[in-house]
This record gives C-alpha cells, structure tokens and sequence, in this order.
C-alpha cells in the first residue's frame, strides 16, 4: 500500500495499516471550536485570519451557538458561532478580507 503524507510516499503492508487503523479508531478524539470572544456589542476574531464565508445577513436574528461566519486560519476552517440569542445588526467585515486577533467582526445587538 501507498500513501502520501505531504509528499511523502510512505510505504507500509496493508495488514499494519489495517491494524493501526483499527486500533485508532477506539481513541476518542475531541474537536474544539474557537472561543467566541466580544468586545462591547461586536462579535471579535479569536485569531488571525481570513473570512471564507458569512453565513447570516444584517437584521437577522440568531441562537447562541449559531455560526455566524467562517476563519480561515493556518489552513483550518473555523466556525465562529454567536454568544447569545441576538439580533445582527452590521457585518463589519467581507469574505476574501484578512482580519487581526480581536478586529470586530459581526455588531449584535
């Protein structure tokens, strides 16, 4: 069997790749989401990144953990969710726009 792992070629038996891929599948794994951080009334970037897709619309009224938009950052997609039941009231930012920690993103209200 071949696999390539960023270039890579790595070659093993498909018994061990069997096994290794068995064995892991009993280890949980936990995936975290970013945490959401406000300043004031804005929804803020927890890191560094740049904006994929906006998800809601200005006046729009969302659930606490609702996605509101998703940042990209090294390479991962992040969804950034809302921290309340709100209601949007401006996006401050545009998809494709590279954003800093803690820029506003999203003014709830």
């Amino acid at each position: 069997m071949h696999v390539k792992f960023y270039g890579a070629r790595i070659i093993t038996s498909s018994a061990a790749f069997c096994k290794a891929s068995t064995s892991a599948s009993s280890v949980p794994i936990e995936i975290s989401k970013p945490q959401v951080v406000t300043s004031g009334n804005a929804v803020t970037a927890p890191m560094p990144g740049k904006i994929l897709r906006i998800l809601v619309n200005e006046g729009e009224k969302v659930k606490v953990g609702q996605e509101l938009l998703v940042l990209e950052a090294m390479k991962m997609e992040n969804e950034i969710p809302a921290p309340k039941d709100d209601v949007v009231i401006k996006i401050l930012v545009n998809e494709g726009e590279t954003v800093d920690t803690g820029q506003p993103l999203i003014k709830i209200e």
